[in-house]
């Protein structure tokens, strides 16, 4: 069995593909994913209980027995119902967010931490009208109409080309991150996760 932890982002959008492909080459091998926000993540790694932990954005802290790689970089992007007042504004500022009624992810979310820091360095104050666990609540809280949200670009991928949602262009700082995995060093893993590592830097 191959354990892995994973944040909720990357368990949505990235994972699903990988394993998928990783069940053909190893179709023996099953697979077990624990998800949680990036807070989370590396505890099963750190209680040797998963061998890969994928987690948005550096850890805190890392052993020295333990590696991290970047394999994929992310945009988080604001997302707005079509009937939001800003969504037909064209291209936003920062300003036009002052005060805005906002949905967030829960506290120890990736997601939550790059967005409100972005925020705070450019002296942007927003309302947070909402805290809900999880992508998918939150933009369904979104198509609700209860107010805008910073998600990842490619957790609303399908909505933006549904028409569902609109993610403006917003001259915003700081919402770039990079999507790493955390594990032992290569030779110490497993085939089946070292195979994983390569599909996820595949892309």
């Amino acid at each position: 069995m191959l354990n892995i932890a994973t944040s909720s982002t990357i368990a949505a959008t990235l994972l699903p593909g990988v394993l998928a492909a990783h069940h053909t080459r190893f179709p023996r091998v099953s697979l077990h994913v624990q998800q949680d926000n990036t807070a989370e993540v590396m505890g099963p790694l750190l209680a040797q209980k998963c061998e890969l932990a994928l987690i948005e954005g550096p850890p805190s802290s890392l052993p020295t027995d333990l590696r991290q790689r970047v394999f994929r970089r992310d945009r988080l992007r604001l997302v707005l119902s079509p009937q939001h007042p800003l969504a037909g504004r064209g291209d936003l500022r920062p300003s036009d967010l002052s005060g805005l009624g906002g949905v967030w992810r829960e506290p120890g979310s990736g997601t939550r931490e790059v967005a409100w820091a972005a925020l705070e360095a450019a002296g942007i104050q927003t309302r947070e009208v909402l805290t809900l666990t999880g992508t998918e609540a939150v933009k369904e809280a979104v198509l609700s109409g209860l107010g805008a949200a910073f998600l990842s670009e490619l957790s609303v991928r399908r909505e933006v080309a549904s028409g569902l949602v609109v993610c403006p262009p917003l001259a915003l700082n700081g919402l770039e991150r990079e999507l790493r995995v955390v594990s032992a060093p290569e030779e110490l893993l497993s085939r089946a996760a070292q195979m994983v590592l390569e599909l996820l830097e595949k892309g």
